[in-house]
């Protein structure tokens, strides 16, 4: 949905993979199953539904896809749409120590 968005083409994306394979990996691990290029709210409230136990909201930017949006500016809607349900972790854009104290303080772990 973001790639749509932001005009990425669709052909960087893999088709194929669906939540659906969420409880596929759920059904042959124990392991935690931690989702990581979440940067909308509606991918946030998927990944509660699908009973993933955390998030990694993160993006391409200045590797694959810069049009994307900044993993930052998006942590506080997802944040706040996922309650604590699950846990949210913060990955790319920090640069400094007060980088990651803006993410502590927008509710990534």
């Amino acid at each position: 949905r973001v790639a749509e968005e932001y005009g990425i083409p669709a052909n960087t994306l893999d088709p194929s993979i669906s939540w659906k394979d969420v409880y596929w990996l759920q059904s042959i691990s124990r392991l935690p199953v931690i989702i990581k290029g979440i940067l909308t709210k509606e991918d946030a409230e998927l990944a509660v539904e699908h009973g993933v136990q955390g998030i990694i909201v993160s993006n391409h930017g200045g590797r694959q896809l810069d049009g994307g949006p900044a993993s930052i500016d998006a942590l506080t809607e997802i944040v706040d749409t996922v309650q604590g349900r699950i846990e949210v972790y913060l990955d790319g854009g920090i640069r400094t120590g007060s980088d990651v104290l803006k993410a502590l303080a927008l509710g990534a772990k």
